[in-house]
């Protein structure tokens, strides 16, 4: 039996008994550093559905992880449940709202709640 395998992602020799090499790993999202750089995307977004204009709870990554993309923040977005889910890893069909935000300061928490809820007057 021999003691390397195949990464199942690029086809890299890996120990025997793993799935993938380390570049290729699946990651849960739940490290520290994850959870930082989750925090600043959405406080960069104001909270706001990149794509939709909805309130966001998730971080969508613009060109997946599986097709070359980074964790670097000009890939990260703030999108809602429902179009993150939706999207999967296909890439995102549009970032609608993406270059108005780019050089706005970070929400703050009134600011989100306000974003979440809208105006009176429906603007």
């Amino acid at each position: 039996m021999s003691p390397v395998t195949a990464c199942l992602a690029c086809g890299r020799h890996i120990p025997r008994g793993k799935s993938y090499c380390h570049e290729h790993r699946p990651r849960n999202g739940s490290t520290r550093q994850w959870r930082e750089l989750r925090a600043q995307i959405l406080a960069r977004d104001r909270y706001t559905c990149q794509t939709c204009g909805a309130p966001a709870e998730h971080v969508d990554h613009v060109r997946p992880l599986r097709d070359g993309g980074s964790d670097q923040p000009g890939n990260l977005v703030a999108a809602c449940a429902e179009c993150n889910l939706r999207k999967g890893s296909k890439g995102a069909p549009r970032i609608a709202r993406r270059d108005r935000l780019a050089d706005t300061p970070p929400a703050t928490a009134s600011e989100a709640a306000q974003a979440a809820g809208g105006s009176p007057d429906g603007r």
